[in-house]
């Protein structure tokens, strides 16, 4: 599981050395020690995951959490709130502002370590499922437009029928076909 990446931002050079002590046997690990620098970092590398310290000099985390959030390119990344602070109001900010979870220091490395195992593998199955519905969408767009062609030869057919009524044994034969296979092409989906 090396190949995932972790994000850490937090200002204490102290945690962010521990936090990559810990993570790095199983993660690549990047650190940033400001707000600005872990935003620009996200945007060039997008991590799996980011851990963000809530208190921190220059932009709080929940500022930080919420331009992360705002931004395109960022908005997707799973973010784990780290912090001293344990008022519900605090918690309940962070997830109004897309925290995937709160974690409040200190913390056991165990339980750390177990999360971002557990939040990693949700964006993992995450991502395999827009990817199932982007090919499940491929393939509903590519078997509608099948679908179309054949429903205008038909309307076609039947323009040229309703004007000669003797071309119905000649059309019906094609008619009967393009039908069957629209039907089929629709159970397919």
């Amino acid at each position: 599981m090396k190949e995932r990446t972790i994000l850490i931002i937090d200002d204490s050079i102290a945690n962010t050395n521990l936090l990559k002590t810990v993570l790095q046997e199983e993660y690549i690990v990047d650190t940033a020690l400001s707000s600005e620098e872990g935003i620009n970092k996200a945007m060039l590398n997008a991590p799996d995951l980011i851990l963000l310290d809530v208190i921190m000099p220059d932009t709080d985390g929940y500022i930080t959490c919420e331009k992360l959030k705002k931004n395109a390119q960022t908005a997707n990344i799973p973010v784990v709130f780290m912090t001293s602070q344990d008022k519900i109001d605090d918690i309940v900010r962070a997830f109004d502002l897309g925290a995937v979870d709160y974690i409040i220091k200190p913390f056991n490395y165990i339980e750390l370590n177990t999360r971002v195992k557990a939040h990693i593998k949700m964006k993992l199955h995450k991502e395999a499922l827009l990817e199932d519905t982007s090919s499940i969408k491929r393939n509903i767009i590519d078997k509608s437009l099948i679908i179309k062609k054949q429903l205008k030869d038909l309307l076609k057919d039947l323009n040229e029928i309703e004007q000669n009524p003797k071309l119905l044994k000649k059309y019906s034969k094609n008619m009967i076909e393009s039908c069957k296979n629209s039907i089929q092409l629709i159970e397919k989906i």
